[in-house]
């Protein structure tokens, strides 16, 4: 019973300890990006495009700060989605809380288009 408990507590242990899952960016601010994943997305409805994922330690409530850095990454990760040819990439902002043996995470995510006229939007 006792090895069970000593398992148990190494694996809670190392559940709170483990480094995140992410690749650290530079933009060219020298602004450090924690990108968690970068990925096709694919529907039924909608135009492909690529995904960012990163995990931010701005607050979520803050849209204004927010807006303004998922801007900058937007002008970083524009380059990517035009070079793998789509006309659609999602910005999508995660924090991420520690518990005892758990993490949990909640985001907020940006769309943005090229329209008609090779720009670039932000949609609502």
């Amino acid at each position: 019973m006792r090895w069970i408990q000593t398992i148990s507590l190494c694996a809670i242990l190392m559940a709170c300890t483990s480094s995140p899952n992410y690749t650290l960016e530079t933009l060219p601010s020298g602004k450090q990006v924690r990108v968690i994943s970068v990925t096709l997305t694919r529907s039924s409805n909608s135009e492909p495009g690529l995904v960012l994922r990163y995990l931010t330690d701005t607050d979520l409530n803050d849209r204004p700060a927010l807006e303004r850095e998922v801007d900058e990454i937007w002008r970083y990760f524009k380059k990517e989605v035009e070079k793998a040819g789509y006309s659609k990439g999602i910005i999508l902002a995660d924090v991420q809380t520690q518990g005892l043996a758990f993490a949990a995470s909640k985001g907020f995510g940006f769309t943005f288009r090229k329209t008609s006229d090779g720009q670039w939007r932000r949609t609502p």
